[in-house]
């Protein structure tokens, strides 16, 4: 049933769609790779963490980007919370003369400068994923941009 199901998402959805996600895992398991080879098989387990919450804090993220119509309103002012939350601490440590020394220690350390690579691309990954998949599968979504399509245009 479920194979069915998969294989009918696959023919109706947009050439876009059948282009972006093929790409994306293909990104998603490069970056995985990448980690293996980078970390020393003493500490792979800390390269996966590393990995996975970048991509886990990027699902949120990438709903936070693409609302559907009615979460607008919500998503707007969660957004501005967790907005001000960051830039404050980023500026915070930005100022700060800890950040230098541990910058320099990042450069000096490649599995470090690495690891941080990974969490951000991670990251980047599961946003355009969750972009993706909201914006191309998700029935609420589909709606919302066929009644945009049927408004009479004046």
């Amino acid at each position: 049933m479920m194979k069915g199901k998969i294989f009918e998402i696959w023919t109706n959805s947009s050439t876009t769609f059948k282009l972006a996600m093929p790409t994306t895992w293909v990104m998603g398991s490069a970056l995985i790779l990448l980690g293996c080879k980078l970390s020393p098989s003493d500490q792979l387990a800390l390269t996966w963490v590393v990995c996975l919450t970048g991509y886990m804090l990027g699902i949120p993220l990438g709903m936070l980007v693409s609302p559907h119509k009615g979460e607008g309103r919500n998503f707007r002012v969660i957004g501005s919370y967790l907005l001000t939350l960051f830039s404050g601490y980023v500026l915070s440590k930005l100022s700060s003369p800890g950040i230098e020394k541990w910058i320099a220690d990042a450069a000096a350390n490649p599995l470090r400068g690495g690891r941080i690579m990974l969490f951000l691309s991670s990251l980047v990954l599961a946003v355009v994923q969750t972009f993706i998949l909201r914006a191309y599968l998700e029935p609420k979504r589909a709606k919302d941009q066929f009644e945009e399509n049927k408004k009479p245009t004046t």
